[in-house]
Formats: C-alpha cells, sequence, structure tokens
C-alpha cells in the first residue's frame, strides 16, 4: 500500500491563509485595509531558516540585489535634486514585498506539497476573486451573451487587475508539470473572465519562448542556470523601470 497523503498546517500553508484572510477584508471590511497583506513579507523575516542555493533562490538574489541596486540609485538621484515623495519609498517596499515574501518563506517549501500549495494557492484566489467581482459574475452566469459582448468592446466588469496575473502563473505551472488538464482549463476560464489583455499578450510571449526552447534545446541553457536566472532579473527590473517611467509621465 502506498503511502497516505496528509495535507497537515506546515509554516508555508499558514502564512498563505493569512494572505489570503488579509485580502478578503479589503472586500468585505473596507478598501483601505488592502494594505495589511504587505506586512507579511515583514513577519517571514524573522522565521529560523537555513537557505539552500538553487535555481529559484539564486533568481530571487539576484532580482533582490539588483532592485537593491536600482533603489540606491534613485535614492542618491533625490537627495541630489531634493525631490523626495513617500511615494516612491512605497512603490519599492510594494514590488518588494511580493518575492521577499516567497524568498523568506523557500526554505520552508517542502518539494512533496507543491502541487498541494498550487491548488491552495489557486483556491484562495479564485474565493477572493469572487468576492471582488461577485456581481459582476453573477450577471455573466445568468447573461452569458456579456462575455461575446466583452470580446467585441474590449471592456468587461469582471476585470481584475490581481487575479488574472495569479491564474497565468498557475496555469504555466499546470501545463508545464502537467497537471490535470481540467485544472488548466478552468484556469484559462477564469484569465478569460479576469480579462486583462496584457495577460494575454504575457502568456503568447511566453509560450512562443516555450516553443522556441523545445525546438532547440534546454542543456546550454541547463548549465548557465544562474546566469540565465540573472539575465531574467535584469529584465524583469528593466520592465518595471520602464512602467514607472510611463506611469509618471516620462
Amino acid at each position: 500500500m502506498g503511502k497516505k497523503k496528509t495535507y497537515t498546517l506546515d509554516i508555508v500553508t499558514f502564512f498563505l491563509i493569512i494572505y489570503f484572510l488579509m485580502d478578503y477584508c479589503t472586500y468585505i471590511i473596507d478598501d483601505s485595509l488592502r494594505y495589511l497583506k504587505y506586512l507579511i513579507p515583514v513577519l517571514t523575516i524573522f522565521l529560523k531558516k537555513k537557505f539552500v542555493r538553487d535555481d529559484a533562490f539564486d533568481y530571487m538574489l539576484y532580482f533582490i540585489k539588483l532592485y537593491g541596486f536600482i533603489f540606491l540609485f534613485f535614492f542618491l538621484e533625490q537627495i541630489a535634486t531634493l525631490t523626495f515623495t513617500v511615494r516612491f519609498y512605497a512603490n519599492f517596499y510594494f514590488i518588494m514585498a511580493p518575492i521577499l515574501f516567497v524568498f523568506f518563506l523557500l526554505p520552508f517549501i517542502k518539494a512533496e506539497r507543491v502541487n498541494f500549495y498550487i491548488y491552495f494557492f489557486f483556491a484562495g484566489s479564485f474565493l477572493g476573486y469572487c468576492l471582488q467581482k461577485g456581481p459582476a459574475l453573477i450577471d455573466l452566469i445568468t447573461h452569458f451573451s456579456l462575455l461575446r459582448i466583452s470580446l467585441e468592446d474590449s471592456t468587461s466588469e469582471t476585470e481584475s487587475n490581481i487575479y488574472p496575473f495569479v491564474f497565468s502563473f498557475l496555469l504555466i505551472y499546470s501545463i508545464y508539470y502537467k497537471l490535470p488538464k481540467i485544472f488548466s482549463g478552468f484556469l484559462i476560464f477564469m484569465i478569460v473572465l479576469g480579462f486583462k489583455r496584457i495577460v494575454f499578450a504575457g502568456l503568447f510571449a511566453i509560450f512562443a519562448i516555450w516553443v522556441v526552447f523545445k525546438i532547440t534545446s534546454f542543456k546550454s541553457i541547463k548549465k548557465r542556470a544562474r546566469a540565465v536566472s540573472f539575465l531574467i532579473a535584469l529584465v524583469a527590473l528593466v520592465l518595471i523601470i520602464f512602467y514607472f517611467q510611463i506611469a509618471n509621465g516620462a
């Protein structure tokens, strides 16, 4: 007989529960509470942990170091020009918080439970999306023709600024690690409902790159995993800076 799986509460699941409860407060109590969840990475800093160097560790460490360097550069620029803004520091932390959250929980992630974490995170995100877009979802379910109209008009009441990104990352994981097709199909459905066009474009680009990698070979990339991790982190930061330049009207 195979070993029976037990899904007991561990540190990762515990912090995910805290995250989702804080996230739900935004929709159930008041929108001003949306910043509560950004306190969680601060709590994870105090966990006693022992890091093991791997590809995930390298990528996040490169991102943190590069982003810290960029922050220092803009901080010195503000000193030189005497243009201090509170929003600058808030944006810096908001971008850094998610990767710090994962980075400090990395030593506690159990390989045999990764799929459980994925399903758990999907369930929590699905509930959050329903809380955020409940009335619009009910309208869509009762009047499914609204989906066709939304696609034609490029607008939708079910559009979300958060959850389509979450569902897209879960979809990539689901396809790559061959999770049940019904799960991947439901994720695609949720991404369509979320109606974030940048997510559609991002998924198309990722799968196009995937096809190129499949045609060539992963071997050369695996041999240079740290260099690739560094380049991916650098590209991510360039895109972030580009986004803020546009947002600031530059």
